[in-house]
């Protein structure tokens, strides 16, 4: 087989546990089959200025309230920039970067394949608005432009329109997609049928996830929430979790409150023992740590991705509705028909990258 140089574009720069570990498992699985690869370091506008440890709006109104002084000075600013770094060194460690770029004028072209891909590089709330570089507006000089696992929310493809999505799905060589819904919409509107394929953290070894968990400060049975999109009643919701985590003899913990970095996101999901959340790639990692996961549907478009994936892996009642934490049933998890299916898709996952 020939080595070939791949270009993975991707959300990665995102101070966000999900887009940074799918970005590190892709380069993996790619890395395992016989090619070269590096991460195209793109400096998406958006992205950069939401991630950016000092907010000059918020920034304006905490100097407004000297009463605030304290609090932001000492304990929200710190907390965030100390997050930045771990980020910056988990990707310094971990991903193999090309030069920084900004815009369509210098992008680098010297791979003979790109893949786009995966998370929700098609999900222009992700970047406020279209950005072209994600949909394979940019130089291509002979290369090959993939798209692997794309993913989104359905009505960022209604708000891009039926002429501008097929002009760029014609910038793609072949697309895949990470949920039913997307494939879906594709199909019936631009008329590609693109395969359906697992998320790129999903393809990789338990043992290589274990082994970079970090450990946790936390030794006895914790309940875990990740709320990455919020429920309607927020203040109902923790009362009910509050009496969960009661029942079951454990501490309840926030993962904003202790998780810094992607390592640290992984040890505390590895080493929970009940875990409720918002949050696909929470549910993902749960998964592969095969822990006592619940869902909780939020009825506003994002939560189709993990319901889609509990479904295929015929798990589909750990998503529930908020209010029925208080009569949650008890039945645990069968993770050897769980792992058996996912075996399959993962077999079917990595020969569509070898075939493509």
């Amino acid at each position: 087989m020939e080595k070939k140089k791949v270009g993975i574009l991707t959300y990665h720069r995102a101070d966000n546990y999900g887009a940074v570990l799918q970005c590190y498992a892709l380069q993996e699985a790619i890395e395992t089959l016989g090619h070269n690869v590096e991460i195209i370091n793109y400096r998406q506008p958006y992205i950069e200025n939401i991630y950016k440890p000092i907010q000059k709006k918020e920034l304006q109104n905490t100097l407004k309230r000297p009463r605030w002084y304290f609090s932001y000075f000492f304990k929200l600013l710190p907390q965030k920039i100390y997050k930045h770094i771990k980020y910056r060194l988990f990707r310094k460690r971990h991903l193999k970067t090309s030069k920084v770029f900004d815009s369509y004028k210098n992008f680098p072209c010297k791979y003979d394949t790109i893949i786009v891909g995966s998370d929700q590089v098609w999900g222009i709330h992700c970047t406020n608005g279209i950005d072209e570089i994600f949909f394979g507006e940019f130089p291509k000089k002979g290369c090959k432009i993939l798209g692997y696992g794309i993913s989104g929310n359905v009505n960022s493809l209604k708000k891009v329109g039926v002429k501008k999505l097929t002009k760029y799905c014609n910038n793609f060589d072949q697309l895949s997609f990470r949920e039913e819904s997307f494939q879906a919409y594709i199909k019936e509107h631009i008329g590609i049928i693109g395969e359906l394929v697992l998320d790129p953290t999903l393809l990789l070894d338990k043992k290589i996830w274990v082994l970079l968990a970090s450990d946790t400060k936390e030794k006895n049975d914790y309940v875990l929430i990740y709320l990455l999109q919020q429920v309607k009643d927020i203040s109902g919701l923790n009362k009910d979790l509050t009496t969960f985590a009661k029942r079951k003899n454990c501490k309840l913990i926030n993962i904003f409150d202790v998780a810094h970095s992607p390592t640290e996101f992984l040890g505390w999901i590895r080493n929970a023992k009940y875990i409720f959340t918002t949050s696909f790639h929470a549910t993902v990692f749960s998964i592969i740590f095969e822990k006592d996961i619940y869902t909780l549907k939020t009825h506003n478009g994002h939560d189709v991705r993990y319901i889609d994936l509990l479904s295929k892996l015929n798990i589909g009642n750990r998503a529930i509705e908020a209010n029925d934490i208080i009569c949650i049933n008890e039945e645990a998890i069968n993770y050897t028909v769980v792992k058996n299916k996912l075996t399959e898709l993962k077999k079917e996952s990595f020969q569509y990258l070898k075939n493509i």
